[in-house]
């Protein structure tokens, strides 16, 4: 009875089972079609409305476009382009986000015209950076006049006779920056043509045409060293550098040194130079293609023994450190002769800098000529300058001693006395191979007498002294002198924005009247007075050249000395020492390729905290103008980009027709 029943059970299960399987297999079919006519209409649908508005969308936004071109063309009084009037226009940049905040003076006048065209905070004081440069040179030119020329002179105690001059030779500074060594020696050949054969005195350097202040950080008042610069002096040298140079023939047996420049004040110790035998050397001038290549390129003395002498080298004695004061006592001042060791030395080849250069003698044996490298840095006042000219006076120079194996096979030690500068050479430098070290001129106005006194002496001129750092007498005789034009000197300080040669020529103004203990203090009121008399009023100047934050202006006073420097005769030369912007000068690199290239003449200034832009521009109506853009703050480089933008404009503008 059960397995009927368990039959019948299986029967009615498996027939459910079948059931719910073709359920369950028709149920996906089903799902599958709808599901595919549902992505079909989905897609049919898709298909519409990406249809229907790819027509509409292009006209949608055509109208969007327009309507912001209709919206720009409803607010043109705000674009720079759709302004009709300078003066709309400059009101418009001055506007900018980013004077905002900033202490700006800004002044623009036609001189066509002769009205003000445009101006913000017009008597307000502002510190003008390096455009007070424009200041000193326009007082400079006023006080001397544009064809003053820059002396540097050469008085004697007594008038010679019969070629004798029984007393002391003096050179006597005026505050010329750019005297170089060539120009003493220029100095030194005008002296022989005078027919002078001997000087029973010693050269002497005179440097009181200004006072013995030479720090503009102290001077000025400020006691804030912005910039380092050289010392401002009235005997200066352009580039106080010597270097000193050893050298090894091609046999690798004779050592040879010198100093570029040669001077009586600069004493060189030699590896096999007793104390005692530093007395007199005789020296041998190297032709011209032997000399090494530098700066000052004039000839170097190379000391060697008496008992190995040069076939092409012409002699000349010459007294180097007999007068000097050495580290030790020698002992005797005869005349000793001195010895060079022959021993052989071999060392590595230099591999680092200075960089060398093959040179061909007359004898066409080749020598490696170490070239002198100078580096350049950007300064205040928006010129670059060669750093081995200032860097010495904030820093001293790194010990040049070299550790037993160096390289370089020589170390230079350097020591000062009194008024020599004393080099002790340790080492020996490998066959046919020349190093040098450069060090800066310890005593300038020193080197400057024993430069003089070297050049005197190379050209058979007999001199019993030494040399001194000694004021002429007011009965002195004048001999003879080289001078500058004053021209070439405002041009570097304009053009170039240079902060040492603007410091220099405050002081000449300043030495050139009755002497006042500080010749700063002299300088400030002879300029003063000249502005004034000028109608050129609130300007407060401490320096010369802009690097005192203490300097005050107004664009007012800026504006007013550039419509009066248009009547002076001197203003060709005034307005030729400006930079051209895209051409020279500091703005060489500014708005080139616009109406302002080679047409805006200028002076630029630049402070950490300060920037400036005045000078004179044609426009393309035709008419002239002179403008003064003057901004305190912290964003200088956008006031640059600012200050480009406004002078564009101005040589830019052609009136609406």
């Amino acid at each position: 009875m059960i397995q009927p029943v368990v039959y019948r059970f299986i029967s009615i299960l498996t027939i459910v089972l079948v059931l719910l399987h073709s359920t369950i297999a028709k149920e996906p079919q089903k799902t599958k079609s709808k599901t595919t006519v549902t992505k079909g209409v989905v897609k049919k649908q898709i298909s519409k409305k990406s249809n229907k508005p790819s027509q509409k969308k292009y006209p949608k936004t055509k109208v969007t476009v327009k309507d912001e071109v209709i919206k720009s063309d409803e607010s043109s009084s705000q674009t720079l382009e759709s302004i009709s009037t300078l003066e709309g226009k400059l009101e418009y940049i001055s506007q900018d986000k980013n004077w905002k905040g900033s202490k700006v003076g800004i002044a623009v006048y036609s001189l066509s015209d002769k009205e003000l065209v445009f101006s913000k905070n017009y008597k307000q004081q502002v510190t003008p950076a390096s455009l007070t440069k424009l200041f000193t040179t326009f007082a400079a030119l006023e006080h001397f006049g544009a064809n003053y020329t820059v002396p540097t002179e050469v008085y004697a105690d007594k008038a010679p006779e019969n070629g004798i001059i029984k007393g002391n030779l003096y050179i006597y500074g005026t505050g010329d920056p750019k005297l170089s060594f060539q120009d003493i020696e220029a100095l030194a050949e005008k002296i022989q043509q005078k027919g002078i054969k001997k000087i029973e005195g010693s050269i002497c350097a005179d440097g009181s045409f200004f006072d013995k202040q030479t720090q503009r950080a102290i001077y000025s008042g400020d006691n804030e060293e912005v910039q380092v610069t050289p010392s401002i002096r009235a005997l200066c040298l352009e580039n106080p550098i010597v270097s000193v140079v050893a050298s090894n023939n091609s046999a690798g047996n004779r050592m040879m040194y010198s100093t570029i420049p040669p001077s009586s004040n600069f004493v060189l110790i030699t590896p096999s130079t007793k104390i005692q035998d530093v007395i007199v050397k005789e020296e041998k001038v190297l032709p011209k293609e032997n000399i090494l290549e530098s700066k000052t390129k004039t000839n170097s003395n190379i000391v060697v023994s008496k008992s190995k002498k040069s076939a092409t080298a012409p002699k000349a004695q010459t007294a180097i450190v007999s007068k000097a004061k050495l580290p030790q006592k020698p002992t005797t001042l005869s005349k000793k002769k001195v010895t060079v060791s022959t021993k052989k030395t071999i060392v590595s080849p230099i591999k680092k800098k200075p960089t060398t250069k093959n040179i061909t003698t007359k004898k066409t044996t080749t020598k490696k000529i170490s070239l002198l490298e100078v580096e350049y840095t950007q300064l205040y006042g928006d010129y670059y300058l060669p750093i081995s000219s200032v860097m010495y006076a904030k820093r001293k120079p790194k010990n040049t001693s070299k550790k037993k194996g160096s390289r370089t096979g020589i170390s230079i030690q350097e020591n000062v006395n009194d008024n020599s500068q004393i080099f002790t050479i340790k080492g020996v430098v490998s066959p046919n191979r020349t190093v040098s070290q450069t060090f800066p001129v310890r005593n300038i106005e020193a080197t400057i007498a024993g430069v003089l006194h070297n050049r005197l002496e190379s050209g058979s001129i007999s001199i019993s002294g030494g040399i001194e750092l000694k004021h002429k007498p007011n009965n002195a005789l004048f001999l003879t002198s080289f001078v500058r034009p004053f021209s070439e000197i405002i041009n570097v300080v304009n053009k170039n924005s240079n902060n040492y040669y603007a410091e220099q020529v405050f002081k000449m103004i300043g030495g050139s009247r009755s002497k006042d203990v500080n010749t700063a203090n002299n300088a400030r009121k002879i300029i003063k007075d000249i502005l004034e008399k000028n109608g050129i009023k609130d300007v407060e100047l401490n320096d010369g050249s802009g690097l005192s934050r203490r300097n005050l202006i107004t664009p007012e006073a800026l504006i007013s000395m550039l419509k009066v420097a248009k009547t002076k005769k001197f203003f060709k030369e005034y307005y030729n020492s400006m930079t051209i912007a895209g051409v020279d000068g500091t703005t060489r690199s500014r708005m080139k390729g616009t109406c302002a290239e080679g047409n805006c003449h200028a002076k630029t200034g630049t402070l950490r905290n300060a920037s400036g832009l005045a000078g004179y521009v044609t426009g393309l109506n035709g008419k002239e103008y002179i403008f003064a853009i003057i901004s305190n703050g912290n964003n200088v480089g956008a006031y640059k980009r600012l200050e480009n933008s406004m002078v564009q404009t101005i040589a830019n503008f052609k009136a609406p027709k």
